[in-house]
C-alpha cells in the first residue's frame, strides 16, 4: 500500500504500486496507515473487495489474471 486515495464510512480506495484495493461496507474507519510496511488497518463490515491493476502492471507481467492462474 502506498496511499490512501479516498476513506469515507463507506468504504477505502488504497493505491499499491500494481494498482488500486478498494473495499467497500459499512462503518468504514482506518485506524492505522504505514506506508514504510504497506500495512493498513480497516475496520467496519467489509462487504467487497475490488482491484485494478494499473496499465504499466499488466504490462509487465500478464495481470493479475496471468499471475494467479501459473
Amino acid at each position: 500500500m502506498t496511499r490512501i486515495v479516498s476513506c469515507d464510512e463507506l468504504g477505502a480506495t488504497l493505491q499499491t504500486p500494481l494498482g488500486d484495493l478498494t473495499i467497500g461496507g459499512q462503518g468504514m474507519q482506518v485506524s492505522e496507515l504505514s506506508v514504510r510496511t504497506g500495512e493498513v488497518h480497516i475496520s467496519g463490515q467489509i462487504e467487497y473487495l475490488q482491484y485494478t491493476e494499473n496499465q504499466q502492471s499488466k504490462k509487465q507481467s500478464g495481470g493479475l489474471l496471468a499471475r494467479l492462474l501459473r
